[in-house]
């Protein structure tokens, strides 16, 4: 009998602990679920309802014991994005950057990029922002949240739009209205498209199509973008209606009455974006004092974001202004800040063509002298009226004027720079930024001439990365682009100021040593060819190697001539590759 009463609690225990480990983990997955549609809720209004995001956010992190990797890595992003939505956008790279490094999953590494594509083209760093992009499109495929896909399209039409590359942000942006991920979306596709067309037209339709956007996205609850389509409007119409004191008025009445919604978003691009349209609104509007302390509070606020075009046209109002009420020394200084701002805005333009098209420059360069003739006239007017005023304003007159002719000497000295840049760009390989092949047929007939005036011998070898088209075709060009640069990086770092290093084209590269012997030439090549076989791919995101082949002759084998120099280091390149690649050959006639 106890026997059996022993038996019976045994069991009646083991029931316990399998019903408590039951709900143990059906608690579990409860908590778990709960987590995550928290993290998915912060995200979703993120941008919608700053307040609510912080206190979701400040709710999370008190929970983050309870996380998994996955969900750990989605808060600490959701972190990083609170960043720069407060303007810390050097802290909030670095701290993306580092977390990049740390999630494994798919999902969160995308989220990261996106976003850091979008800080990079808010920066100018228009390279390091298609490089985050691309990353995202070519995994697409992979990506299992419907959600990311979807904020690929949106971040893609964000950043060709802030770059100048119109074209693609409207083709990006219908793909996300016509595909129809989500309201949120379709919101944002229609946001990034009508600001495109907003820069260039003004019609009836347009205006309809704004209209009818801003009160999309208000019922979808997107107020930053519907905010910001409002406040476009609002610059276009004020621009149109500057002498119609009616329309004008209207205009500022409801400026006036978006302030509040502005401020509660806390987006601080946005509301340095209010205060530049209302200053200027009410300069029109005949509130100079107003628009005069809205001016000034909107340059503060936007020396965080750097010059802008926005800037320019709160400017373009303070320099009126003070020459309005004959403050001609305002008036100045507002200028030459002016100066500063086109010039700045006038180089991001620049930057944007030589990265994406270079054809562009041209175009850009006649607009903006024009812009600066335009603005030395102003000068010359404001001269004239400044040699009006008492003697005491004479010594500001000289002031000018010896501006006037620095600025004229340093627009000389720009020429010039930009002119010793692009013959210097036509001699740099733009990827590598060793010399092309023009300029090293160039460079080896300079150096042959000094080898026979000096009796010294000159070697020559060709570097060829082993099986490097598998690495494009296999990780795509983008990945390429990165080992080539890496590769000629890494060289750099081993020879001496007197090689020569040039690109003969794709993955070819030739390499010259000039008044050494052949056999320290090979143990230079050896140091070469050991730091390629060394480096560490992983930073493109891919996990691989890399290993070059050379071939080498000398002056003293092949003579003082290029076309035979090269000939017979291809046949040692060729014999490397015939021996099993990742050699130094040497051309023995």
């Amino acid at each position: 009998m106890k026997i059996i009463i022993v038996k019976t609690n045994t069991f009646i225990a083991s029931l316990i602990i399998v019903i408590w480990g039951n709900v143990v983990l059906a608690s579990e997955k409860i908590v778990f679920s709960d987590l995550s549609n928290s993290l998915e809720k912060a995200d979703l209004i993120k941008s919608k309802d700053p307040i609510k995001f912080k206190s979701i956010m400040l709710d999370l992190s008190h929970k983050t014991k309870l996380f998994s990797g996955y969900q750990l890595c989605y808060f600490q992003y959701l972190q990083g994005y609170a960043l720069g939505f407060e303007g810390n956008y050097s802290v909030m790279v670095e701290h993306l950057d580092d977390l990049f490094n740390e999630c494994d999953d798919l999902d969160n590494k995308a989220r990261i990029k996106l976003t850091l594509a979008n800080i990079h083209v808010i920066s100018r760093e228009y390279e390091e922002a298609f490089i985050d992009l691309a990353f995202v499109t070519e995994n697409i495929e992979n990506i299992e949240e419907p959600t990311i896909r979807a904020k690929t399209y949106s971040i893609a039409a964000i950043v060709y739009r802030l770059s100048g590359q119109f074209d693609e942000a409207i083709q990006f942006s219908e793909q996300l209205i016509n595909q129809n991920f989500s309201p949120d979306h379709v919101c944002k596709g229609h946001y990034n498209k009508l600001r495109v067309l907003m820069e260039s037209d003004y019609s009836e339709d347009l205006l309809k199509n704004v209209k009818d956007a801003i009160i999309f996205c208000r019922e979808t609850e997107n107020h930053i973008e519907s905010l910001f389509l409002q406040l476009d409007l609002v610059k276009q119409q004020v621009n149109f209606f500057a002498e119609d004191p009616d329309q004008i008025n209207h205009l500022y009445s409801e400026l006036i009455s978006l302030e509040n919604d502005i401020n509660m978003t806390q987006y601080h691009n946005l509301i340095v974006y209010y205060k530049s349209i209302m200053a200027v609104t009410a300069w029109y509007a005949g509130h100079p004092d107003v628009a005069r302390e809205l001016g000034v509070s909107s340059l503060s606020l936007n020396d965080s974001l750097g010059n802008t075009s926005q800037k320019a046209f709160v400017l373009d109002m303070l320099i009126f202004d003070a020459i309005q009420r004959a403050d001609y020394e305002l008036g100045y200084e507002y200028l030459s800040i002016k100066y500063q701002v086109d010039r700045e805005v006038f180089d991001l333009k620049s930057a944007q063509s030589l990265a994406f098209f270079r054809v562009k420059h041209a175009n850009q360069a006649r607009n903006f002298e024009l812009r600066q003739l335009k603005q030395k006239n102003n000068v010359l007017k404001l001269g004239q009226e400044l040699s009006k005023e008492k003697s005491k304003k004479q010594q500001l007159m000289m002031l000018l004027i010896l501006s006037l002719l620095l600025f004229l000497g340093l627009w000389t000295y720009k020429i010039k720079r930009k002119h010793d840049y692009f013959k210097h760009v036509s001699e740099i390989d733009h990827l590598t930024q060793v010399f092309t092949r023009k300029a090293f047929e160039e460079k080896i007939k300079e150096m042959i001439n000094v080898s026979e005036t000096k009796n010294q011998q000159i070697n020559l070898a060709i570097m060829d990365l082993d099986h490097f088209k598998s690495v494009n075709d296999q990780y795509g060009h983008l990945v390429g682009d990165w080992v080539l640069k890496q590769v000629i990086k890494d060289c750099e770092e081993v020879i001496d100021q007197d090689t020569l290093i040039a690109r003969l084209g794709g993955e070819e590269f030739v390499v010259v040593t000039p008044g050494i012997s052949l056999d320290e030439t090979v143990v230079l090549l050896e140091k070469m060819r050991v730091a390629i076989e060394k480096l560490d791919c992983s930073p493109s995101g891919q996990d691989f190697s890399v290993t070059a082949s050379f071939g080498v002759t000398s002056s003293l084998v092949s003579g003082l001539n290029s076309p035979v120099l090269l000939t017979h280091a291809d046949v040692a390149l060729f014999q490397a590759k015939n021996n099993g690649r990742n050699q130094v050959v040497i051309f023995e006639g």
